[in-house]
């Protein structure tokens, strides 16, 4: 037997996250970003990692590393319509998992895929759990955005976690509440070592715009950014993303009155390459969601000693607030003033602040090893 073959293994379920790991420049949401950083976490501590790959994306995979295996499911274009998640899906998908004999199987994000990622790690015997991707994850805002056969995959795989590992303090005092014998704990999203210990930063005056960044959806808030962009007009906007599979009229409309405005540059998708300069030589990133969990573009901001202005919605525990990372208000017309009053020392020191503190929190060792230690002593 290997030394590779005696390590503990981890599934990532999740049909996203193969794509960070090939050349194709697929948009994925953030819960897959997060998983790429905590693979990284995982292996430096001594983990296997897991990752479902369709077989027609398999021969796509560029990564080498020997702490992951890449596994095998199923043709995505294959399959009769109708009768295919059931009859060559499942079966596919569930003897991949059988045979790769993950120790644990995490999944994130609420849904269908909730149960499935339970029931299968019950009957390989894997100890299965839920990672929440979103604060609406531990609340009741989950059952308008989710249809009935999602909001029952969604409970039914919940009532089967063995552990639910949260964002914040928000999420973790809601699913205490719903779950008070479950195994909860709270552990804040990790950043690959590259972004790190591998970014450039530029001083105040060297930067030359405010950087938004997501998918067009209603989550993020378009219509906000429509109302400070118009607001703003001495300032210049750069605007990072695509829109949505189902993306809302209100979002569009935005997005078309945004595409007006002579201070707006959209500049679509952006990989992790192209994250440096966009962030480096921002004046800030604007956030302007309803809602969110902990926000992954957050972390990448910092590591570029670019501060955050959003609200008081968006601040996960307060952290940007509390460390000085950026200029948190009640609402969107109020950052309007603190970014006029912007200068070169205010934003310098909240530039320090923010490179100091994501290396301080957001390594993915430090991160993945206390992950283990939760999930391994209960």
């Amino acid at each position: 037997m290997n030394e590779s073959s005696k390590k503990k293994k981890i599934l990532f379920f999740d049909l996203h996250l193969q794509y960070l790991y090939t050349s194709k420049n697929k948009v994925v949401g953030g819960a897959a970003t997060q998983q790429f950083s905590w693979v990284e976490g995982f292996v430096k501590n001594n983990y296997n990692i897991g990752i479902l790959v369709f077989e027609n994306n398999y021969e796509n995979i560029i990564c080498n590393d020997p702490n992951i295996t890449f596994i095998k499911i199923y043709d995505e274009n294959k399959g009769i319509p109708k009768f295919r998640f059931i009859f060559y899906r499942i079966p596919l998908l569930f003897s991949a998992i059988l045979k790769y004999k993950p120790c644990y199987i995490y999944q994130a994000c609420s849904g269908f895929n909730t149960a499935l990622a339970a029931i299968i790690s019950q009957i390989v015997g894997s100890k299965f759990i839920f990672r929440s991707a979103n604060d609406i994850d531990s609340d009741d805002r989950y059952k308008k955005r989710l249809n009935l056969k999602e909001r029952l995959g969604y409970n039914i795989g919940l009532k089967r976690a063995k552990f639910i590992a949260c964002q914040n303090n928000y999420q973790f005092l809601n699913f205490k509440k719903k779950f008070p014998t479950k195994s909860i704990f709270k552990i804040y999203n990790p950043i690959k070592l590259s972004f790190l210990y591998e970014t450039s930063f530029h001083p105040f005056n060297y930067r030359k715009y405010i950087a938004w960044i997501g998918i067009f959806q209603h989550q993020k808030n378009l219509n906000g950014l429509l109302e400070l962009v118009q607001n703003l007009s001495t300032f210049n906007f750069k605007i990072a993303g695509v829109n949505s599979y189902h993306i809302d009229h209100i979002t569009q409309s935005a997005i078309s009155k945004l595409k007006e405005c002579n201070n707006v540059e959209f500049v679509g998708f952006i990989g992790n390459s192209q994250k440096e300069d966009f962030f480096s030589n921002a004046i800030c990133l604007l956030n302007t969601s309803h809602y969110e969990g902990f926000s992954n573009t957050f972390l990448e901001a910092f590591c570029f000693g670019t501060p955050v202005f959003t609200t008081t919605k968006v601040d996960p525990d307060n952290i940007i607030k509390k460390n000085s990372l950026g200029i948190v208000k009640d609402n969107l017309r109020n950052l309007i003033k603190e970014l006029d009053k912007l200068n070169s020392k205010s934003h310098n020191e909240m530039q320090t602040n923010c490179i100091s503190y994501v290396k301080n929190h957001h390594n993915p060792i430090n991160l993945a090893k206390t992950f283990i230690n939760k999930i391994e002593n209960r």
